[in-house]
């Protein structure tokens, strides 16, 4: 048995990686993250809070 959050965010994947125009945008590899990566200026901003 699978997790419903696991269903959802294959189901978010899945929807994301069907949209061309969106895969193209994101440089050809679409890449969904929880959290902003570690080094990205946003995690930088959250973490400060």
């Amino acid at each position: 048995m699978t997790s419903p959050v696991l269903a959802l965010r294959r189901a978010i994947l899945d929807a994301a990686t069907a949209d061309p125009d969106l895969v193209a945008l994101m440089g050809g590899t679409l890449r969904l993250h929880d959290e902003p990566p570690r080094a990205s200026a946003l995690s930088m901003r959250c973490s400060a809070t």
